[in-house]
């Protein structure tokens, strides 16, 4: 909707900050860096929450809901 921009930016930039930071825990994995892997874990619950908080605060509350 008009007037929403500032909203969905901050939506989407927390979303592309909890991929980004899934890519790295997945290529921690791949290199088998354990604890590299458990410190991206707890960034990516963090991300993870804030992102499903600010996707809720716009209204998305149901994934894949029509």
């Amino acid at each position: 909707p008009a007037g929403d921009s500032a909203a969905l930016q901050d939506v989407f930039t927390k979303f592309q900050a909890t991929l980004d930071l899934l890519k790295q825990e997945a290529a921690a994995a791949h290199a088998n860096n354990q604890s590299t892997f458990d410190t991206l874990d707890t960034q990516l619950n963090t991300s993870g929450d804030a992102s499903n908080a600010a996707f809720n605060a716009y209204g998305l509350t149901v994934c894949g809901a029509s």
